[in-house]
């Protein structure tokens, strides 16, 4: 969920799409199930930052866009250092909080500090 990487930064680096696939789908899944809003709750009104960060991303076909089909479906910011300040910036956007949300969530997550020959099997 970094902007500047993306599901792209997979492609990049070698994985086989049968493992960027999974991975967006677990994306995909989490997202359905604890984020994304319910039908009616999006706010009409899209604000300005909103469709500055995705006028490049490709309309759905249904006409609703999905916060995260925009999100993954634009392209990547490369010019993004720090992925946290990134997202709390567009906290304020009450069209843009349950993706940021969702991405925070994610980017918080700890990292596993304990040596690999310390786990247990």
């Amino acid at each position: 969920m970094h902007p500047g990487y993306k599901l792209q930064h997979f492609r990049n680096v070698g994985w086989p799409e049968e493992w960027i696939q999974v991975a967006e789908t677990m994306i995909r899944d989490e997202w359905e199930t604890y984020y994304r809003p319910k039908a009616g709750a999006v706010p009409a009104i899209v604000d300005t930052n909103m469709k500055k960060m995705f006028s490049s991303a490709k309309p759905t076909t249904s006409g609703h866009a999905d916060p995260l089909d925009l999100y993954l479906n634009s392209p990547v910011v490369p010019q993004v250092d720090d992925p946290l300040k990134y997202w709390n910036a567009h906290l304020a956007s009450p069209s843009e909080a349950p993706l940021v949300h969702f991405t925070l969530d994610f980017l918080s997550v700890p990292g596993k500090s304990q040596p690999r020959h310390l786990a247990p099997v």
